[in-house]
């Protein structure tokens, strides 16, 4: 059962990746279809439904580890902690490849709109950055 949510976890967390990506190669490549606010604000939408779906995942993980006998619980802690850390890390990653490429947007002198499209997602990636970080302080303390 808990193999479930550690897999539930870890595919709202790609799927977030992806569309992560999708919007900083699009805004890299000045493609309209996809560096567009309305597009943007489609997926956006799409994205924090991932986002929110990671953090509940994990913390129904954590409540159905908590539940085991103490060795199991401190095994599934350790995974989801390990785990989490690893998240953290790829966001924090995507937030300073989007300081780059907004440095990068504005030299090229690119229109606001990509500009406040990569703001607005590296200000997402430093909080799930943040939050997988938390969560895997959690679990170990």
């Amino acid at each position: 059962m808990t193999t479930f949510f550690i897999i539930m976890l870890s595919a709202a967390n790609v799927l977030a990746y992806l569309i992560v990506a999708l919007f900083y190669v699009g805004v890299a490549i000045n493609n309209r279809k996809i560096a567009n606010s309305n597009t943007f604000a489609d997926c956006k939408k799409q994205l924090q439904i991932c986002e929110t779906a990671g953090i509940l995942f994990a913390a129904i993980y954590w409540f159905a580890v908590s539940s085991m006998s103490r060795a199991e619980c401190l095994k599934g802690y350790a995974a989801l902690s390990g785990l989490s850390v690893k998240f953290a890390y790829v966001w924090i990653a995507l937030a300073l490849i989007a300081i780059l490429l907004s440095v990068y947007l504005s030299v090229k002198k690119r229109d606001k709109d990509s500009i406040s499209i990569i703001n607005s997602l590296r200000k997402t990636s430093f909080f799930m950055g943040v939050v997988f970080l938390l969560i895997s302080f959690l679990v170990k303390v």
